[in-house]
């Protein structure tokens, strides 16, 4: 059974740990862009603002530091509260998503709201440890130098996490993303005069030693893959995603818009969580295609049709461009859904989203 009530209760922990604290983001948010500091709208308040709220101008010390990922989540989720819950078998299908190749950085940037609450409950992931409830997920601008960054925070049963940025680079894939970021925590670490890394966000992994980036960024790619590819999901075509909130099957997830108060200009957080079925129809279609590849038995014999089954979502190379003019075709990687074939007689539609580069 999940628990739709467990990010709610971390944020409320997270204000009574540090009272006032998401008041300070804000306040450092609207002066940032009252001195003209502008982001991307993709992205609620560089980690700057949360960064300014926790240290008050001061040196932070490594405890507090641990609290600055799931500071800089919570204060970009509460403004939405929304609650992304997988049908469990889209969820594996999409999932299973193989992400060694060059990831879709602009994609990722349209995540649904600033920041997202997948619930992980239930859904027998791979790499997942046991009493996960679900993980928050959302992007940075880094208030220095413009990188955009994925970053994930694990709620536990009782304890919220960072674990390692992934830095989103034109033709970067996943493992290059979190070495990336690795080296990043490195250079941190040296500048403060240590030998490797236990920077804000990398704390996750323990000691970084320099050179191991590389190799540790592929064990950490695999463990992360699994999300990144259903937060993926959630950044795909509105009409093809399949989200429907449980409370309003007309509602669509979207960023607050600011409002005109006796204070300002002002945005109001979402009063309570909205809970989002997200690949429920689609998941059903995944299950009728099972039970039809079940029932049509082992043996096909040639001519025979295809038996329904789900052609894993992946990645694809594409030629765009006229033929007879060799210079102006270029190669573009896109990617495709989960795409069920042989169900009803009908492929199922899929999802193309292209890589910008």
């Amino acid at each position: 059974m999940t628990d739709p009530t467990r990010p709610q209760r971390e944020l409320t922990a997270l204000a009574r740990l540090l009272p006032g604290v998401f008041d300070r983001v804000e306040r450092a948010r609207d002066r940032a862009l009252a001195n003209g500091i502008t982001w991307p709208s993709w992205c609620y308040a560089p980690m700057a603002a949360a960064h300014a709220a926790l240290s008050d101008g001061a040196a932070m010390d490594p405890t507090r530091a641990q609290l600055l990922a799931p500071i800089a989540a919570a204060a970009a989720w509460r403004w939405t509260k929304g609650i992304y819950r997988f049908d469990p078998d889209l969820a594996r299908a999409v999932a299973s998503t193989s992400l060694d190749r060059e990831l879709p950085a602009d994609a990722l940037l349209r995540l649904p709201e600033w920041c997202v609450y997948v619930e992980l409950e239930g859904l027998d992931l791979d790499g997942i440890p046991a009493g996960t409830a679900g993980v928050w997920a959302y992007l940075e601008h880094d208030a220095n130098d413009g990188r955009r960054e994925l970053r994930l925070v694990l709620l536990g049963e009782r304890v919220a996490y960072p674990l390692p940025p992934i830095h989103l680079t034109p033709g970067g894939t996943l493992a290059s993303g979190v070495a990336r970021a690795m080296d990043e925590g490195i250079a941190v670490g040296a500048m403060q005069g240590a030998g490797g890394t236990r920077a804000s966000g990398v704390g996750a992994l323990g000691y970084v030693p320099p050179g191991a980036s590389g190799e540790i960024g592929q064990a950490v790619a695999a463990m992360l893959s699994p999300l990144v590819s259903l937060v993926l999901y959630l950044c795909s075509d509105p009409n093809e995603r399949d989200l429907e909130s449980e409370t309003d099957p007309s509602a669509r997830p979207a960023n607050p818009l600011p409002r005109k108060t006796k204070r300002g200009t002002r945005l109001h957080a979402a009063p309570e969580p909205t809970v989002w079925r997200t690949g429920f129809r689609l998941g059903e279609r995944l299950r009728a295609a099972e039970r039809a590849a079940s029932g049509a038995g082992e043996g096909a014999g040639e001519g025979a049709s295809v038996r329904p089954h789900v052609r894993r979502a992946h990645w694809h190379s594409f030629w765009v461009g006229p033929k007879a003019d060799p210079e102006a075709r270029k190669l573009e990687l896109r990617w495709l859904a989960p795409i069920l074939v042989g169900a009803d007689g009908e492929p199922a539609k899929a999802t193309v989203r292209e890589v910008k580069t």
